[in-house]
C-alpha cells in the first residue's frame, strides 16, 4: 500500500508540471483589463493584473473603461481588445 506522504508528493509533482505547461501553452487566453492610456484610435495601454500592456482594438475606448482582452497564443505582446 502507498503511504500518504508518497502519494501527496506525487500529486504535488503532477500539479506542478501541469501548471508550468499551462503557462507556456499556445492557446488564446482572456483577461479583464482597464484602459490606462489612449495611444490612438486603434492602440491602447491596458492595465491587467497590475501590469501595463499595449493592446490593439477596432473599438473606441476611453481611459478607465473596463475591457475584455485576448492574449493571442498566450503571448502578452499580442493583445486584442474584444469589447
Amino acid at each position: 500500500m502507498i503511504n500518504d506522504e508518497a502519494l501527496n508528493s506525487l500529486i504535488k509533482g503532477v500539479v506542478k508540471v501541469i501548471s508550468e505547461s499551462m503557462q507556456n501553452a499556445k492557446f488564446n487566453k482572456g483577461y479583464t483589463g482597464r484602459i490606462f492610456e489612449v495611444i490612438d484610435d486603434t492602440h491602447y495601454v491596458v492595465l491587467i493584473n497590475d501590469k501595463l500592456f499595449r493592446a490593439k482594438s477596432r473599438f473606441k475606448s476611453e481611459v478607465n473603461d473596463v475591457v475584455k482582452v485576448i492574449s493571442w497564443n498566450n503571448d502578452m505582446n499580442e493583445l486584442y481588445i474584444i469589447y
